[in-house]
């Protein structure tokens, strides 16, 4: 299985390089991508698998920056490859936070797209200090508080945005707990059923 999917990842890699600017090929390679990682994602990748593979994807982002489903799905799929702090890391590397803000700054009323925009941010920042100076140099803590306000009565998107917007606020000041926007994001949490998720 392992081997399977290695070959099959490389191949799609392989696919994409050669076709950069048909974007049915690109939609249709992530959405092979998604099939392969929704399960153990990272089961079986390395920095060496997968610099080149974020490198495909946001390349394809970048040929196609007006196909919103493409700028869709290529957020799920970082979400699904930053399972580990190693693809953490090297998703920081690529870029693939400053993707995720484009997204979410061109499409601030679609709900789709805030919803995996912000799963993946989420998952980027999780654990990964520098992920989160990355999030905060990119200006996602206004962009993530925005998609909240636009989208308060989503949990799909409330959920992820504040656990993202935990991450970010508890690192810039180790005394915000202290303050009143404090217990509006522990009572949004608990209405979206994430409490627990915010430590």
């Amino acid at each position: 299985v392992r081997a399977g999917r290695m070959n099959a990842t490389h191949q799609i890699r392989t696919t994409m390089n050669l076709h950069p600017t048909n974007a049915d090929v690109q939609l249709g390679a992530l959405a092979v991508l998604v099939s392969l990682y929704r399960v153990n994602p990272h089961a079986d990748l390395s920095e060496t698998t997968c610099s080149p593979l974020l490198k495909a994807v946001l390349e394809a982002t970048a040929q196609h920056p007006n196909d919103e489903t493409l700028q869709k799905v290529a957020c799920f799929v970082i979400m699904l490859l930053v399972q580990s702090d190693q693809m953490r890391t090297c998703a920081g590397h690529e870029g693939c936070i400053e993707h995720v803000m484009l997204v979410m700054t061109q499409h601030p009323s679609d709900a789709e797209a805030q919803e995996l925009a912000c799963g993946a941010l989420m998952a980027l920042m999780h654990g990964h200090s520098r992920n989160v100076g990355r999030a905060k140099d990119a200006r996602s803590l206004e962009q993530t508080v925005l998609a909240i306000s636009l989208h308060r009565t989503r949990p799909s998107v409330v959920k992820p945005a504040l656990v993202a917007l935990w991450h970010m606020l508890a690192q810039l000041d180790e005394d915000w707990k202290t303050q009143a926007f404090y217990g509006d994001m522990q009572s949004l949490a608990a209405h979206c059923g994430c409490l627990e998720e915010l430590a």
